[in-house]
């Protein structure tokens, strides 16, 4: 059982770390995007710009944000914190 809380914290932290690099990344490339005065975003042969890509940016950013926060709270939960007293 032991071993089985260990693996699952493990895949926790690992997506959270992941999730962390995705949205710095994700930001990184919006901020450069904007200074250029060109947002754009391409999906295989599709290509969006403008407004669309912004959004598109803007909404994955925040879907990250969301799974950062959930994965982090699910960390926080299985390590309980302890009190100063203690």
């Amino acid at each position: 059982m032991m071993v089985l809380k260990m693996t699952d914290i493990t895949v926790k932290v690992m997506i959270f770390l992941m999730s962390l690099f995705a949205l710095v990344w994700r930001l990184s490339d919006l901020v450069d995007e904007v200074s250029q005065g060109v947002v754009k975003m391409s999906v295989g042969v599709y290509q969006i710009r403008g407004n669309d890509a912004l959004l598109a940016q803007v909404l994955i950013i925040g879907l990250l944000v969301l799974l950062l926060f959930v994965t982090r709270k699910n960390i926080l939960l299985v390590f309980p914190h302890r009190s100063k007293n203690s």
